[in-house]
């Protein structure tokens, strides 16, 4: 079984965490700003959060990474893969909200934390899957001779 940096492992937790509680919007904004460097105000705007918010996950995915730049390979890297995990909370008003993996109902403040602590073994589990789909070799096939890409 590989080992990965444990700075790695604890960006994508995060980031699988942000997806599976159905914040995959904020996954993308914190993407859109540190990557195309777009302005929180404007980020804020579109994806309907406050700048303070997006500031806010922004630093933490830093930290998890280590150094802005790092987040910005990071980000490059995984966000295509973080952005396709299916939600598995759905949230239907009056402050409620369901999870469909375990059948419960919850309180929206408590989505995430929900998805930390009660379904850490799935997040284990999507984390590993993203980290192996992304260090394995890729195969390109030019002009019927395949070659290994790293």
């Amino acid at each position: 079984m590989p080992t990965y940096d444990s700075t790695v492992e604890k960006l994508v937790k995060y980031l699988v965490v942000k997806a599976l509680a159905g914040h995959g919007y904020a996954v993308q904004a914190v993407y859109e700003h540190i990557v195309n460097e777009i302005s929180p105000s404007t980020l804020a705007y579109k994806y309907g959060m406050s700048k303070h918010q997006l500031r806010g996950y922004t630093q933490r995915v830093i930290e998890k990474a280590g150094s802005e730049w790092r987040a910005k390979a990071l980000l490059r890297l995984l966000t295509p893969y973080i952005l396709r995990v299916k939600p598995i909370i759905v949230v239907y008003g009056d402050g409620k909200a369901y999870c469909s993996y375990c059948k419960v109902e919850i309180p929206i403040t408590k989505i995430e934390d929900h998805v930390r602590r009660r379904h850490k073994d799935l997040v284990s589990v999507i984390m590993r899957k993203i980290l192996h789909e992304v260090t394995a070799p890729k195969t390109i096939e030019i002009n019927k001779a395949k070659y290994y890409a790293f």
